[in-house]
């Protein structure tokens, strides 16, 4: 059977988080919100290992396509990344699971220092226990920095789910089999993201 997250455990309803609908117009109310203000900043993390690959293919009729598939061992990394309007403004990645301590390095290092000459900034993050975290709030407000989390539900409503999406499609189409092909594809990956995957 499926596994909770890292344990070989069944995936009961009782196991699962309690989970609860927004209100109707819940997400319009806070799409209008968003929209009002004039830098919106989309904060979120992704994971990606040595097992992207395509797992369709095209070939001519009545002939086979063949493609190779990274397979045995697989190493993952984590990828932080925030996105304005207009591009992918930032994005690190690191080998180890997202972390309280890892949200505020990045944060510190990237959003901030980006953001800080710019007035009325909002960061925007989903629910995520880092997100919500005071070390992570404080620094935000310190840097002068509004920030909302996005309620649940809403993938529609955070842009950066679009450039994840695309920058995936691309590296499934290199199908890097370690983590340094990974790394070395992941540029020219994230320069395919435009300002059509920013939009709410």
């Amino acid at each position: 059977m499926p596994a909770c997250g890292g344990t070989k455990r069944p995936c009961t309803q009782a196991s699962r988080s309690p989970q609860t609908s927004p209100p109707p117009g819940h997400h319009g109310e806070t799409r209008s919100r968003v929209r009002s203000i004039p830098t919106t900043f989309f904060l979120d993390e992704s994971g990606l290992d040595t097992r992207l690959a395509r797992s369709h293919n095209q070939a001519l009729q009545g002939q086979r396509t063949v493609s190779r598939v990274p397979g045995g061992h697989w190493r993952r990394l984590t990828i932080l990344g925030a996105i304005a309007c207009d591009d992918l403004a930032a994005g690190i990645t690191i080998a180890v699971a997202s972390s309280t301590a890892v949200l505020l390095a990045f944060t510190e290092q990237v959003p901030i220092s980006a953001l800080h000459s710019r007035p009325e900034t909002l960061v925007a993050m989903d629910n995520l226990a880092p997100h919500r975290a005071a070390a992570v709030q404080t620094a935000l407000r310190r840097a002068g920095l509004l920030h909302r989390h996005l309620p649940a539900y809403s993938i529609d409503l955070s842009p950066i789910e679009l450039a994840w999406s695309k920058l995936k499609a691309r590296l499934r189409a290199v199908a890097p089999p370690t983590i340094a092909t990974l790394e070395y594809a992941l540029p020219s990956a994230r320069d395919a993201i435009t300002s059509n995957e920013a939009r709410v």
